[in-house]
């Protein structure tokens, strides 16, 4: 039986060897554990105990055992758990500052990074293989993981980028501003300060980069934040993201 986020095994459910003593969880049961269970799972054992000592203890180890022999997590699986089954209130950083923390947490997805400077790098091999600059443009950089991307995207290309990270949040600000004076001081990184769609650019981006996308694709603003910043960009150019869709 499911309840919320518990599993309920009833005594019945284990093996008991009668001559060791040993309770094992049958094999019907420990296929259920294994589809049903998370990280974060409870197990609650019902009915009475068939031992004299009426102990549940031999059964509490046949579960240890089962979850024992449980496939374990991988890395994006361990990350997802503190979020599953967990009603979330829905980012809103167009009118609030986002802490650092759920900056972090972001930054926590290596797939969705992975992919950006596939696509910038991809970008720079095809549409502007051998120009002398291009300029490329993160609005929403946040603390600065986007611009990683291109300026590693733009080394694997052996591009001159000029990148403008382009951020509202005054907490950001700070970490994207040290950022440029330590770890990007060899490259040619300017941040921003301003709203993206109120920024006057003195040049238009041959490349915009973006990660607005929220739960539900939009729900940080991201058509509206967007519209505002596409003069900014040249005419034929690329975006990343372009669309965005969630399940």
């Amino acid at each position: 039986l499911y309840l919320h986020q518990g599993l309920v095994f009833p005594t019945e459910a284990f093996n008991v060897d009668e001559k060791s003593g040993l309770v094992s969880l049958k094999a019907s049961h420990s296929r259920l554990l294994a589809r049903l269970s998370t990280a974060d799972t409870r197990i609650i054992i019902s009915g009475a105990s068939r031992f004299q000592n009426k102990s549940h203890a031999p059964y509490i180890d046949a579960i240890n055992k089962a979850f024992s022999q449980l496939p374990v997590l991988t890395w994006d699986a361990q990350l997802q758990v503190p979020y599953r089954d967990f009603l979330q209130a829905p980012l809103q950083p167009l009118m609030d500052n986002l802490h650092s923390q759920t900056y972090e947490v972001f930054e926590k997805d290596p797939i969705k990074y992975s992919q950006y400077e596939k696509a910038i790098c991809k970008a720079l091999m095809t549409k502007y293989q051998g120009r002398k600059r291009v300029c490329l443009v993160v609005v929403g950089a946040g603390r600065g993981p986007l611009v990683r991307c291109a300026i590693r995207a733009g080394r694997e290309a052996k591009a001159n980028l000029t990148i403008y990270a382009v951020e509202k949040n005054p907490n950001a600000i700070v970490t994207l501003r040290n950022a440029a004076r330590s770890e990007w001081k060899d490259e040619d990184v300017t941040v921003i300060e301003a709203d993206m769609r109120q920024w006057k650019a003195k040049e238009k981006a041959d490349i915009l980069v973006s990660e607005l996308l929220g739960s539900f694709g939009d729900n940080e603003l991201s058509p509206e934040c967007l519209d505002g910043a596409q003069w900014v960009l040249s005419p034929s150019s690329p975006q990343f993201s372009s669309s965005s869709s969630s399940p």
